[in-house]
């Protein structure tokens, strides 16, 4: 999985109305961590980044999930 997969899944998670603020929590942990492995040259963080990207794309069906059934009960209200 890439960064960019990973924030589109955020996105329809968010435009769905859940709530994204963990997803966007460890993609903010990835980002840190290719910080670290580009001026450390560590080049084992990349498995925790891959692991928090696919943590992230499957998690957030589930938040865009919950933000839809939200969304659909204020309606039946």
């Amino acid at each position: 999985m890439t960064l960019e997969e990973a924030r589109m899944h955020i996105a329809e998670a968010y435009e769905a109305g859940g709530n994204v603020t963990g997803l966007m929590h460890r993609l903010k942990g990835a980002l840190k961590l290719i910080a670290e492995a580009g001026s450390s040259g560590d080049l084992s963080l990349v498995d925790e980044v891959n692991a928090l990207n696919e943590s992230v794309v499957k998690d957030a069906p589930m938040v865009r999930d919950d933000g839809l059934r939200a969304r659909n009960a204020m309606y039946i209200l």
